[in-house]
């Protein structure tokens, strides 16, 4: 999504509910896109910027404050691109905790978190989620090496909805939980 194409896209937005702008690799700065869709889009309940290359905890801080009742939201990047060829795109940032923990401060009524392949996601934001988000129905934390037994453990304790869990792929998990 362009500059102009996100201004676009505001200016009809103010009916939509769901918006994915995947695979875009975006050369404006992510911030002032999504500060653009924010701005136009008020009523986005599920978001897709998976693949999205520029996507960072700044722009995850902005959706959270923006949209308190966001119900779905797909940040994963299945092709590792956010972190293989990172220093080819301008980024706001990685996808961290810290991003992830304002995301459950900010987004409650979130169902479905797609986290595919992001590699700096920690136990500290998985039990933010578990606390902040107790309807959360999916979560996809593939790939995401940090998680361990902790989180999951969390998960199953304060996420009662909780029907799809993938934590396949280097997510350091033992029988225990």
């Amino acid at each position: 999504v362009e500059y102009n194409a996100a201004a676009s896209i505001s200016s009809f937005g103010s009916c939509l509910n769901w918006l994915s702008i995947e695979e875009c690799e975006d050369e404006h700065d992510m911030v002032t896109t999504m500060a653009t869709i924010i701005e136009g889009c008020p009523l986005i309940q599920s978001l897709d910027l998976s693949h999205y290359n520029t996507v960072g905890d700044i722009s995850i801080i902005m959706i959270a404050e923006a949209y308190p009742n966001l119900k779905s939201l797909d940040l994963s990047d299945p092709t590792l691109s956010r972190n293989r060829f990172r220093h080819f795109f301008r980024t706001d940032d990685d996808i961290t905790e810290v991003g992830i923990i304002r995301l459950a401060d900010g987004c409650p009524n979130l169902q479905s978190l797609n986290l595919m392949q992001c590699p700096n996601i920690t136990n500290k934001s998985i039990t933010r989620l578990s606390e902040q988000c107790p309807n959360l129905q999916s979560l996809n934390l593939c790939g995401c090496t940090k998680i361990t037994n902790k989180s999951i453990i969390g998960l199953a304790n304060r996420c009662p909805n909780l029907r799809i869990l993938d934590i396949s792929r280097g997510c350091k998990i033992t029988d225990n939980s």
